[in-house]
């Protein structure tokens, strides 16, 4: 997966997250169909009234989703590992802080070491995602081609868009 992360990757988040609820509201408190924390949320501009928008909601989890990507600009991101996708949906699911700490303690640059440290449920989301979901689209072949997903706007751009 190349830094510019395709649509498809964001799809399998958000099948993961909120299985395309735009409503969707977590025990945790996250919301909309990015799963994204209130407080991360407003930190990403969106008010109280955008949080289940589709669109403002898909835009606000791919810029967070970028800026956890970011962090980790020294980790390779080759196949068939995707080290730091992976660290980047961890970070997302279980908190930067977290996995920063974990990799910083771990000074390793394997997923398998990694995970042993992080929540079982965060290894098993970021599995999902990457190992089963991702790979359904990816065999899809052709970039225009865009799932409607609630109210999702075709010009609506993964990361391409996102500062």
């Amino acid at each position: 997966m190349p830094p510019h992360w395709d649509w498809r990757l964001l799809k399998a988040m958000v099948e993961k997250e909120s299985s395309y609820n735009p409503k969707a509201l977590s025990a945790g408190g996250a919301v909309g169909l990015g799963q994204l924390l209130p407080n991360t949320a407003r930190s990403l501009g969106l008010s109280r009234r955008q949080f289940y928008d589709p669109e403002k909601n898909l835009t606000a989890a791919a810029r967070y989703l970028r800026i956890q990507y970011d962090r980790y600009h020294a980790v390779s991101d080759d196949a068939p590992v995707w080290l730091r996708t992976r660290l980047a949906i961890a970070s997302y699911n279980a908190g930067a802080a977290r996995v920063r700490a974990v990799v910083k303690v771990r000074g390793e640059r394997s997923w398998s070491r990694i995970s042993r440290d992080l929540p079982v449920s965060t290894v098993r989301h970021v599995n999902t995602i990457v190992d089963k979901l991702y790979p359904r689209f990816v065999d899809l072949h052709s970039n225009s081609f865009r799932p409607r997903i609630g109210n999702w706007k075709s010009s609506l751009r993964f990361f391409s868009d996102v500062q």
